[in-house]
C-alpha cells in the first residue's frame, strides 16, 4: 500500500485516518503517523462509547416500550460486528505506528501477552483458600477482606 502524500501527512483528519486504516486492512508493513494512529483510536473509542450510551438510553426507555429491547439487541450485535471488523485494521495501524517510532511490530505482542497476564495475581484474590494450614500460614480470610475494603495493608 502506498504511503501518505506530503499534504495528507501535514493535514491528517479523522476521515483520512479512517480511510487510510481501512485501505491498509492487512498492511502490517510501512508506517503510520502519530496523527493517523490517534485519529483511528479516537474514532474507534467514539463509536464504542456512542453505541454504549445509545444502548443504555434504549435500556432506560425499554421499560415502558418493550419493542426497544429488539432495537438494543440489534445495536449490540452491530457493535460486536464493528469490533470484529476493526480488529485487524487496529492491529495493523498499531504495528505501522510502532514502525514509525523505529520499533518492531512485535512490541504489540508484548502488550497483548503482558497486559492480560498482569491481571492473574488479581484473580488469585478471588480463589478460596486450599486448606486451614498452608505453607504461608493459616488461611484466615476475614482480616484480608477487611484490610482490602478499608484500604489497610
Amino acid at each position: 500500500m502506498a504511503g501518505l502524500t506530503e499534504s495528507e501527512e501535514s493535514v491528517m483528519t479523522m476521515g483520512l485516518a479512517v480511510r487510510h486504516a481501512l485501505r491498509g486492512y492487512m498492511d502490517f508493513g510501512g508506517r503510520a503517523t502519530r496523527a493517523e494512529f490517534w485519529w483511528w483510536a479516537l474514532t474507534w473509542v467514539l463509536v464504542f462509547i456512542g453505541a454504549n450510551m445509545l444502548s443504555s438510553l434504549i435500556e432506560r426507555f425499554s421499560v415502558s416500550w418493550g419493542f426497544l429491547l429488539w432495537v438494543r439487541a440489534a445495536l449490540e450485535w452491530l457493535l460486536l460486528a464493528f469490533l470484529v471488523a476493526t480488529l485487524i485494521p487496529s492491529l495493523a495501524v498499531t504495528v505501522r505506528s510502532l514502525h514509525d517510532t523505529g520499533r518492531s511490530g512485535w512490541w504489540l505482542a508484548v502488550w497483548l501477552t503482558a497486559f492480560p497476564a498482569s491481571w492473574i495475581p488479581f484473580g488469585f484474590a478471588f480463589i478460596p483458600a486450599l486448606g486451614s494450614s498452608l505453607a504461608f500460614g493459616d488461611a484466615n480470610w476475614t482480616p484480608v477482606i477487611a484490610m482490602a475494603l478499608l484500604g489497610g495493608g
